[in-house]
C-alpha cells in the first residue's frame, strides 16, 4: 500500500440517503454535503454528475448501498426513455424521473455512458458502460 492511499476503500459504500431512496434500486444517484455529512441523493439537474448507482435503497438518513460506476465494468441503470438502443449517450436526469436514464438530445449536461443494448420498456434495466464526461453546449 501507498502511503498516500491509506484508509481509502474500492466497491460498494454506505451512506445515508438525503432525500427517500426506498424503491430507487438501480438509479443513479450522486454524493452530497449535507453540514459535512456526506449523503447519496437523486440528481436534480442534467449537470449534476451521477457517478453511483444504488444498489440498496433507505429511506431519510437511514444508510443506503451505492456503487461508483466505473468503465472497466457495465452496469444496469432503470430506464426513463422507452427508445434505447446500443450507442445512446445517456443521462440520469429526466424532470419526474431523477435517476433513471434518458438520451443526451442537447445542451449542458453530465453522460453517464453509453447503451450496450436497446431498452424498449419503462423501468426495464438496461446495460450500459460509464463514459462519465460532461458536455458543457
Amino acid at each position: 500500500m501507498y502511503p498516500s492511499q491509506s484508509n481509502t476503500q474500492e466497491g460498494n459504500i454506505v451512506l445515508p440517503a438525503n432525500a427517500s431512496l426506498v424503491g430507487k434500486e438501480g438509479f443513479l444517484c450522486k454524493i452530497v454535503n449535507d453540514g459535512g455529512v456526506a449523503k447519496a441523493d437523486l440528481p436534480g439537474a442534467a449537470t449534476d454528475v451521477c457517478n453511483y448507482v444504488i444498489l440498496e435503497g433507505a429511506a431519510i438518513d437511514a444508510d443506503c448501498v451505492i456503487a461508483p460506476l466505473t468503465p472497466g465494468r457495465n452496469v444496469r441503470v432503470v430506464a426513463k426513455s422507452t427508445t434505447l438502443v446500443p450507442g445512446d449517450k445517456v443521462i440520469g436526469y429526466a424532470s419526474g424521473s431523477e435517476g433513471k436514464l434518458t438520451e443526451y438530445a442537447s445542451g449542458a449536461a453530465f453522460i453517464v455512458g453509453v447503451c450496450e443494448e436497446v431498452g424498449d420498456t419503462e423501468d426495464q434495466l438496461v446495460l450500459i458502460r460509464p463514459v462519465l464526461s460532461i458536455v458543457t453546449a
